[in-house]
């Protein structure tokens, strides 16, 4: 992926960091911090945590990406979520469906 996004003409050389979770975030601040699959891992605390210091780390309108894959905790609340993140996903211009990007 960042391969491909040096590849765009409008695009900054990005900047990017591997870093443990537990540990401090590298020095910011950052237009947008990501982290996928691995939140889920940590304790509780541990979470609360983290998510201070990625606030604290992110530029005024910064964003944070925490993908992870975890089922709603009803399949009320699980019907809820999708039909949001489709509305959202169609407000945005996007589509979801046969042929598009999955969520799941």
């Amino acid at each position: 992926m960042l391969e491909q996004a040096r590849r765009r003409p409008w695009a900054l050389e990005p900047q990017h960091a591997i870093a443990d979770l537990l540990e401090g975030l590298p020095a910011g601040p950052w237009d947008a911090i990501v982290s996928a699959l691995a939140i889920h891992h940590l304790a509780d605390e541990d979470k609360w945590a983290l998510f201070a210091r990625v606030h604290a780390s992110l530029r005024d309108r910064g964003v944070f990406v925490n993908a992870e894959q975890v089922a709603g905790p009803t399949p009320f609340l699980e019907a809820r979520y999708r039909a949001w993140l489709a509305e959202r996903t169609a407000a945005l211009g996007g589509r979801m469906g046969r042929g598009a990007p999955r969520f799941a």
